[in-house]
């Protein structure tokens, strides 16, 4: 995993194969937007130098130098002189950045990786849906199950047949959802942010039977 060289403009770079056209280039230009960026000292962690995918980890010297009063937070966070985000990314063949979900939210149903954002995102173009998270639950026969925890909009009746159809026209089948539940409103902190922990603690709680 080599260090990746920043351009002087990270979202006008190379397109990894020609473009021809004017719309083609507004195109590149509007698929870079959705990273994060080409950067020196970023680089992702895997077991294999085949995989592209892994954590991020970063350093340089506007990174933090540790948690405070948290001497083993620390070391774990920064520990062979990396900060370790707990984000999975993805590189792309020009070196930009695709930040893909935070490690803990990932779901690996049958040993395959998958990234809730993508899965929400699918559950969320649903004209019924208002808003959806996906967490992992433990399932016998997968080790771990997708579960679907959606809010509707108003008025609507959509159910837990017709979303994971709905899923199953635009996902692969092992990133859809195996369950839903439709809830009143998501749990979230005080910055709006939805808390996925406490949703797996009551479904994996219910899951095995307690």
């Amino acid at each position: 995993m080599l260090p990746r060289r920043r351009s002087e403009n990270p979202i006008q770079t190379h397109w990894p194969r020609p473009r021809g056209t004017e719309v083609e280039k507004d195109e590149a230009i509007q698929h870079r937007k959705l990273t994060v960026g080409s950067y020196a000292s970023v680089r992702r962690v895997s077991a294999s130098y085949s995989v592209r995918q892994g954590e991020i980890v970063a350093r340089g010297p506007n990174i933090m130098k540790g948690y405070w009063n948290r001497p083993d937070i620390t070391a774990e966070a920064l520990r062979g002189g990396w900060l370790h985000t707990g984000d999975m990314g993805v590189f792309d063949e020009a070196g930009y950045l695709y930040v893909l979900d935070r490690k803990k939210d990932m779901i690996k149903p049958g040993g395959e990786n998958v990234y809730s954002p993508e899965v929400e995102s699918a559950i969320c173009s649903h004209p019924e849906v208002l808003e959806a998270v996906v967490i992992g639950v433990p399932a016998e026969k997968w080790g771990e199950a997708i579960k679907a925890v959606v809010v509707r909009r108003p008025g609507c009746a959509l159910t837990e047949a017709a979303l994971i159809e709905f899923c199953r026209a635009r996902l692969t089948h092992f990133k859809c959802p195996h369950s839903v539940d439709f809830i009143e409103e998501l749990p979230k902190g005080g910055t709006g942010k939805v808390q996925k922990n406490v949703l797996r603690e009551r479904y994996c709680a219910k899951a095995k039977g307690v």
